[in-house]
């Protein structure tokens, strides 16, 4: 089994990501067997300061894509080719990386969103990517890194009303066939 494209939605260890991480030899061990391009979602700064990822690609020896604001980008699988032969099927990725209050009214002024309360912005991102993949039609992928509205933690704990936190008629907004979200560290399925 060989896939097509690997998605890893922020996050990438349980423990904090740096350069003397215990964990960061491993994951660069498996990213260099892997021949098939792989695309990082920016994860919690905890776990992930801003820009280290950048950082794994000349550790990797190849070529990673790091999404770390939003965006949608369409094109060929290919388009985010690292090693070996990589497929030409046509994808749309939206990114939704980690995010604060302050980085979220930013983006809302960066895309010219127009709102500034926080659950507007939310659900006029969510508009924004429909909007720019409307016309696509081939698989449509959101990739986010935040705290959803029910979603049940690796403890059992139900999660409601958080700070940053996105609600399911929220991403369905999106328009998108798949939702990977990775900020709770489980999964979780949306039926």
């Amino acid at each position: 089994y060989r896939p097509d494209l690997v998605l890893c939605t922020g996050d990438t260890t349980e423990k904090p990501l740096h350069v003397h991480s215990e964990h960061l030899q491993p994951l660069l061990q498996m990213i260099h067997r892997i021949a098939v391009p792989i695309i990082f979602l920016q994860g919690t700064p905890s776990h992930e300061p801003y820009g280290f990822l950048n950082n794994l690609e000349t550790a990797a020896g190849m070529v990673i894509t790091v999404l770390d604001k939003p965006q949608v980008i369409i094109g060929p699988i290919s388009g985010f080719a690292s090693k070996g032969e990589a497929s030409d099927k046509e994808i749309a990725i939206a990114a939704l990386p980690a995010l604060n209050k302050p980085m979220l009214a930013k983006w809302a002024v960066d895309l010219g969103l127009g709102v500034e309360e926080p659950g507007e912005i939310i659900r006029s991102l969510m508009l924004w990517i429909a909007e720019q993949w409307k016309d696509f039609t081939g698989p449509k992928i959101l990739l986010g890194h935040w705290t959803v509205n029910g979603c049940a933690t690796a403890s059992g704990q139900t999660l409601y009303a958080s700070d940053m936190s996105i609600g399911l008629d929220d991403l369905a907004l999106s328009k998108a066939d798949a939702v990977l979200l990775g900020h709770i560290h489980k999964a979780q399925k949306w039926d």
